[in-house]
């Protein structure tokens, strides 16, 4: 069965490692983690500071940035279609005139 640790406690275990210096290992046991699972917690704190463990469904802000840039990105190819059909379709009327 899968367990669920909150963000805060996440923080805190990472604190010990990184600002108490403590062993990992040592805080997995304290705390009854798999030593594995803290290493992870650690790079990921280190790596993204206050924007770790977003959680589930969740994403960090840069990568909901761009998300968001690509969703633009692809309206606008579809503008940038229609407006090359118009064009066309213009063009060819205003021949046949």
């Amino acid at each position: 069965m899968a367990r669920y640790y909150t963000r805060d406690f996440k923080i805190e275990i990472c604190k010990l490692v990184i600002e108490d210096n403590l062993k990992p290992k040592i805080v997995a046991k304290q705390f009854g983690l798999y030593h594995v699972m803290v290493y992870r917690w650690v790079n990921e704190y280190k790596t993204y500071g206050d924007e770790a463990f977003v959680g589930k469904g969740h994403l960090k802000s840069e990568d909901a940035k761009v998300k968001e840039l690509e969703k633009k990105l692809e309206l606008l190819k579809q503008e940038n279609e229609i407006l090359k059909k118009a064009a066309a379709y213009f063009a060819k009327a205003k021949q046949q005139d």
